[in-house]
């Protein structure tokens, strides 16, 4: 790219002697970028310290509410008679029973419907199997005119 700039332009440049500024055009200079700043600020000082404020209360609610409901908690604990001592599996249907029943029903009925429930299951299953095999089967066969 060919350069654009006349050569004599830069030593027009060199020969050109600086003169000294005024002495309050700094100042005056700085205030005006700062009045221009101010603005064009969309918060202000009183502004960010409102959002500060509001941040520390924020969190202060959130640590707040993490160690009442812990509290909470360990206080149902211990009415409840103590922790659980082991966690109730979501496939039990047997155990999450008794436990929303609490001591209306006897843990032996419960075993005993339980195993009834299982069973009931297993057999609705084999069932549909035998069902499936069947119709599978039924489709299998070919008449003679087939193999031909």
């Amino acid at each position: 790219m060919k350069d654009t700039v006349p050569k004599g332009f830069e030593r027009w440049l060199r020969s050109v002697t600086l003169k000294p500024s005024p002495p309050d055009l700094r100042h005056k200079v700085l205030k005006a970028a700062a009045e221009y700043r101010e603005r064009k600020a969309w918060t202000t000082p009183l502004l960010r310290r409102c959002f500060t404020a509001c941040a520390v209360v924020l969190m202060a609610v959130f640590i707040a509410d993490g160690l009442v409901s812990r509290a909470q908690r360990m206080q149902l604990i211990a009415l409840a008679g103590g922790p659980r001592p082991t966690p109730i599996q979501p496939d039990d249907e047997g155990a999450l029973l008794a436990e929303v029943l609490g001591g209306a029903v006897n843990p032996r009925m419960m075993a005993q419907e339980t195993a009834e429930s299982r069973r009931r299951t297993i057999r609705k299953t084999a069932s549909d199997d035998l069902l499936q095999i069947e119709r599978l089967t039924e489709d299998a066969h070919e008449s003679p005119e087939d193999l031909h």
